[in-house]
């Protein structure tokens, strides 16, 4: 049932990618590309209708609803959540803080109501919310509320895009810069399908390179969907063999 969500958002990525092709063989000046953002379109677009029953349609409209550029700043909501615990400094902050940053701060709540309501209103077994539904048949006595199911949705939405975007982003980026392991994954793909029809969640398991790729990938550029990491702040610091400057994270 989701194959065909995942599949019919990525044959749309690929058609968009396909068009800025065409305009450079057809022109002499080179469209530049902003890949990173386009995964990001179809991850959104993947998991907002496998989360909500509903795209974002961010291939089709090529921007960002406000909801994901607010969502998304992690950094500046976990600052919120810890300066809750000083009043005082809660309210100055409340006092200086931009009304455009407040209204769309605002916008978060709403939309995940609305989006879970009419996800409630759709009877379908095609999306993760539809076990969410089940399990509550199953366990009423501790069945999640409109408002819990509502609240964990940005979770949802978040967490299922995010780490998937800066695992593609990070394997693409280390490809571009490696031609010996990008022609060598190429030659593993192209030897092991006839026709992109082909391509699905269950024959794809059998690539080993991709997988090798996509397992070092995640050793190289963690997915992690909040902002908190290590910073090196000693000298002769030592990490798998690698010499780390200081003040980097």
């Amino acid at each position: 049932m989701q194959e065909s969500i995942v599949q019919s958002h990525i044959n749309l990525l690929i058609e968009r990618l396909d068009s800025f092709a065409q305009q450079r063989s057809d022109s002499e000046s080179t469209p530049t590309v902003d890949l990173t953002e386009w995964i990001n379109y179809a991850d959104y677009d993947i998991i907002s209708e496998l989360g909500w029953g509903t795209s974002f349609n961010y291939l089709e409209t090529k921007s960002f609803h406000p909801w994901t550029m607010v969502a998304t700043q992690y950094k500046a909501l976990l600052y919120g959540v810890v300066i809750k615990n000083y009043p005082t400094l809660a309210s100055l902050v409340s006092l200086s803080t931009p009304k455009s940053a407040i209204a769309g701060l605002q916008l978060i709540r709403p939309t995940n109501e609305k989006n879970s309501a009419t996800r409630l209103s759709i009877q379908s077994n095609r999306d993760f919310m539809h076990h969410v539904f089940e399990y509550n048949k199953s366990y009423s006595r501790l069945a999640l509320t409109e408002d819990e199911i509502a609240a964990n949705s940005t979770i949802l939405i978040i967490n299922g895009s995010d780490p998937l975007a800066t695992t593609l982003q990070g394997a693409l980026n280390h490809l571009l810069k490696d031609s010996e392991r990008y022609e060598k994954l190429t030659r593993e793909i192209r030897q092991s399908f006839a026709a992109e029809h082909d391509i699905n969640t269950a024959s794809v398991k059998k690539l080993i390179y991709l997988t090798a790729i996509l397992q070092e990938t995640i050793r190289l550029c963690p997915p992690a969907s909040d902002p908190r990491r290590r910073l090196i702040s000693e000298k002769n610091t030592v990490i798998a063999d690698h010499q780390l400057p200081v003040n980097v994270t």
